[in-house]
């Protein structure tokens, strides 16, 4: 029986799309872009590291895909607006991915209004901003995807991350209300929420740390990338044409 790779499979239909990916420059985000590519998919990037996009799109190129992007920050008001302008006078996009964030674990009796609203700009404020763009732009071509990349902590909670939680829980539930809104206009908006995955993050901490981490992993791994970029694929696809309003767990079945 021959391997089967999602990523690869014409069948996907993505041949040729646009897609908006944030938070392009590391570690999942970059992911994205590869898998994206392989499939055909023509590429905007967002990230701040305007050096890392500058590689990414390079390498990228080989896979016969136009590949661009903005190196700002999303936090910018003004500046994800003209980005987006540009993007509209160049054809527009056909699939969204939020997938730019932060995390700060903090106790709550040393959380501070600055924490908050600095989690809460990237984690949240940004995606609202760029769904509402987007949305737009997808609306003028007939339709399109949004894959809002939330958090398993979003949907369990964790001690010392009360904000990440809850930054990422309102991503889920702007997911779930933005699907019934933008239903009529033919855009599915469902959102992925990673557990424990294979980053920089992971690479930080104790040998200790990660076997308490595998414990609460019922498969006993962390997740790779390409595992997130696979879902994404799905879902920007014709294969999840029914599906919509989703937060869907990459965790591996993760429990606390």
């Amino acid at each position: 029986m021959s391997n089967f790779n999602l990523s690869h499979d014409d069948s996907l239909q993505l041949k040729g799309k646009r897609a908006v990916i944030t938070g392009a420059s590391q570690g999942m985000g970059e992911a994205m872009a590869g898998e994206f590519a392989r499939a055909g998919v023509n590429l905007i990037l967002i990230a701040r590291n305007e050096e890392k996009l500058q590689n990414i799109q390079t390498e990228l190129l080989d896979y016969d895909v136009q590949v661009d992007y903005f190196a700002i920050d999303l936090t910018n008001e003004v500046a994800v607006k003209e980005a987006f302008s540009t993007i509209s006078s160049n054809g527009g996009i056909d699939i969204l991915i939020n997938n730019a964030g932060k995390m700060t674990a903090k106790p709550l009796a040393f959380i501070k209004k600055e924490d908050i609203l600095s989690q809460f700009e990237i984690n949240t404020f940004s995606v609202i901003q760029c769904c509402q763009l987007a949305s737009r732009l997808m609306i003028r071509n007939g339709g399109g995807s949004i894959i809002n990349v939330s958090s398993m902590l979003g949907e369990y909670g964790q001690q010392g991350q009360s904000v990440y939680a809850a930054s990422k829980a309102a991503v889920s539930a702007v997911t779930r209300s933005l699907a019934q809104e933008l239903a009529t206009h033919h855009i599915r908006v469902n959102a992925i929420a990673p557990g424990i995955i294979n980053t920089q993050l992971i690479s930080e901490l104790s040998d200790c740390e990660k076997e308490n981490t595998l414990n609460h992993i019922a498969l006993k791994r962390v997740g790779e990338s390409k595992e997130i970029s696979n879902v994404c694929l799905f879902l920007a696809s014709q294969w999840s044409s029914y599906i919509t309003g989703q937060v869907i767990g990459v965790d591996g079945g993760v429990h606390f």
